[in-house]
Formats: structure tokens, sequence, C-alpha cells
């Protein structure tokens, strides 16, 4: 950990009553009483989002040991590195099932509060120990419940507990907020391209590859306290570019000349247990890199994204992305996806077999001027949100000090 806590650290299996694993029922788009909680309904920020909920049937027997209460911490225990391990309490008395790669925790309610907890785990610091925790698996890593119950937190007295997680709750209402504003604002470039392309189905086409468009993988090295700063999984979830917890990634010289970004170069998810996160992707940007007092010329990128490289003179790389964030673009791509152990996955000849409408290149150029008049807002409301995950780790660091 990088502070000294005044509380005493303690093992989750010292408060908590009961663990539980989701149901392993497969779930429909429509049929079963119960709306069922999977990994993608818990956000980054440590809420959940219930856009997007299927349902499923459970036995009489199975109600009790595969739905929630109000009150219980939900921890994703399979997903990526950078994903793996998110909470959040659940805070309604609705009954929700709960899904296999998901452990339900009720804690002693004479020695923990739940928010308070799940404030901890998802802090920068609670997610350091979580990643360093996580055991590697194909395209994903892993926190069993005996796992997740040798975890530490530093544990205040219950009542001071409920303090620091009611201040905690604030201020993550406001991170929240403020991703949702940035995928607002990510919004407006289809917009524009209905706008500029109306008839784009009647373009000439081509894919990626026809194109020239390279793609390769990232680094698989684990982060430590050198390196360079390496873009990962949430740092182009929101379709832009999102600089909040970046990690360094040590790699030799001859790694970096094969890894260093450019302006310009596409940044896709290659892997989540979420099919609407897979082969999202984001534009590397190098005044939204300096704007956040970052050198470009210093990153590199992790193994769970694919970077396609465009050649400028044929395809401009905002145009790419604002038709693959189209209706059109996305089933595309979902048809592209494999699924693999609860994980989809997209590979670089799926990438590279997508195919786009091509109109001129001025157009296209064009196209992403106009995006230059949205860009100074993204750039705002991205730093707005980085400065508000700074914020709530200055408050976990404060209040675990005795400061807040």
């Amino acid at each position: 950990m990088t502070f000294v806590t005044r509380y005493p650290w303690v093992e989750l299996r010292d408060i908590v009553a009961e663990t539980q694993y989701g149901t392993s029922r497969l779930a429909s788009a429509s049929d079963g009483a119960y709306p069922i909680l999977r990994m993608n309904n818990i956000t980054y920020e440590g809420a959940f989002a219930l856009d997007d909920l299927k349902r499923i049937d459970l036995s009489e027997s199975e109600v009790s040991k595969h739905t929630v209460r109000r009150g219980d911490l939900l921890f994703n225990r399979t997903n990526s590195p950078e994903l793996v391990g998110k909470t959040a309490v659940w805070d309604s008395d609705e009954s929700f099932a709960f899904a296999g790669y998901l452990v339900r925790v009720r804690f002693d309610e004479h020695k923990a509060c739940a928010r308070y907890v799940s404030a901890f785990l998802n802090s920068v610091y609670g997610k350091r120990m979580l990643f360093a925790a996580a055991k590697p698996s194909i395209n994903m890593s892993n926190i069993s419940a005996s796992g997740l119950l040798r975890l530490k937190v530093p544990l205040p007295p219950l009542a001071e507990q409920k303090r620091i997680a009611a201040v905690l709750d604030q201020a993550a209402v406001i991170r929240r907020k403020r991703r949702q504003t940035i995928q607002n604002v990510t919004e407006i470039a289809p917009a524009v391209f209905y706008q500029m392309f109306p008839h784009h189905g009647a373009e000439p086409t081509a894919t990626l590859s026809e194109l020239g468009v390279e793609f390769r993988y990232g680094t698989s090295n684990k982060s430590g306290s050198t390196g360079f700063p390496t873009l990962r999984i949430p740092n182009v979830l929101a379709a832009a570019l999102d600089l909040t917890d970046l990690k360094n990634v040590p790699v030799e010289p001859n790694e970096f000349d094969r890894l260093g970004l450019q302006d310009g170069d596409l940044l896709f998810v290659r892997t989540n247990g979420n099919p609407d996160y897979v082969g999202r992707c984001a534009v590397f940007d190098c005044r939204i890199i300096i704007a956040a007092d970052y050198d470009p010329e210093q990153f590199i990128y992790a193994s769970y994204l694919i970077r396609g490289r465009a050649d400028p003179r044929v395809v401009n790389p905002r145009y790419v992305r604002a038709f693959l964030d189209t209706p059109r673009g996305r089933q595309m791509v979902r048809t592209q996806c494999r699924t693999s152990a609860g994980q989809y996955n997209i590979n670089t000849h799926g990438l590279g077999s997508l195919t786009i409408p091509v109109p001129p290149i001025q157009r296209q150029n064009d196209f992403a001027e106009r995006l230059e008049e949205i860009g100074s807002l993204e750039q705002r409301v991205i730093k707005g949100y980085a400065e508000s995950g700074k914020l709530f780790d200055t408050l976990v660091h404060n209040a675990l000090c005795g400061e807040l």
C-alpha cells in the first residue's frame, strides 16, 4: 500500500458472515421470474447498471441461495485483470438473482459496513490489492471466494465506517455522473456521422485489412513501480481516452518500439464478459495526453487491447471509430466475437474482417474536423472525471489516516 493507516488491517474472513456463489443457470432475454445481475451490471465506479437485464427461473430452494437482499455486497470474481474485483452494494428490496461469476458477501453487521468495504475495494488502493491477488487464466483473471476472504482491509470502528461510507457515497455519485457525461459526449460523434453520411449504406465498402489497417496485440508484462504509462481496458471503455488509474509497465527497448502509440492509433477492447464492450475502441489523441500533463511519446498498451494503425491517406481513424459506434458497426463487431468460458473475444483477424463504408478521404477528413469542435468538450469532461477519481481516492486516503 502507498499509505499508513491508523486502523488495524483485518482479513475479510473475520468480518464476513456468509459468502455464496451465484447461479449457473443460463439466463434468457425475457422469460423467467427473476431479473439476474451479471458481471457487466457492476460499474467500474461501484454501482449497479440495470439497463441490460436478462431473466431466469429459480426453484424454491435456490431462491435464498441465489438472490440478493438489501445490504449484500456483490463481488465480480472473474473478469479481465483490470476489472476483476468490481464490487457494489445492493440497495433495493427488489428480488434479483445473481450469476455464477459473482459472489454474494454478507457481513457481520456488528463488525462491518458493506458500503465502507465496497468503497475501499473500489478505490485505487483496493484495486491494486485485487490486481495483485488475482490468479491469471485464459483471457481472464480470477479471485475465488476463499481468496476474497483472505484479503485485508483497514477497519475503523463501525460507527466511523458508516460515517466514511456516507462521505464516499457522495464522491462516488459525482464519479458516476461524470462517467455518464463522458458517454453522452461520445454519443455526439455518431450523431454527426449520420448527419454527414446519411447514405453511408450506398458508399463503396472495404474491410479494415483491405484498407491497410495494421493490428497488434499489447504487452502481457505485469505493472510495476517503473515503466511506461500503459492503457488498459478501463482507459478506453468510454470510447474516449480515460486516464484515470494509469499503471506503469516495464518493457524492453525493442518491445517499446513495437508497442509505442502514435496519434490516431485505434485501441480496441479484445476481451470482456460484456459482449457490448468487446470491439469498443478509442482513438489515441495526443492532445488529450498532453492536456493531462503526460508525454504521448511514452505510452504503450496492454494485452487485452489491440492496436489498429491506419494509413491516414486512405482512412481517417476518427471516421472508423464513429462508424463502429453506430448500430450497424456494433452489429458487425458482434458477429466477429467468439465466446469462451463466459468471456467474449475478438482477434486481429476478426477486426480485419470488419467491412466499413469508405467515402472519399476528404469527406472523412471533413468529418474529423467537425469532431474537433467536440474535442475540447470531450477533453474537459474526461479531465473532470479524472479529477473526481483523484478526489475519491484522496478521501479514502484521508479517511484511513483519520483525517476525514
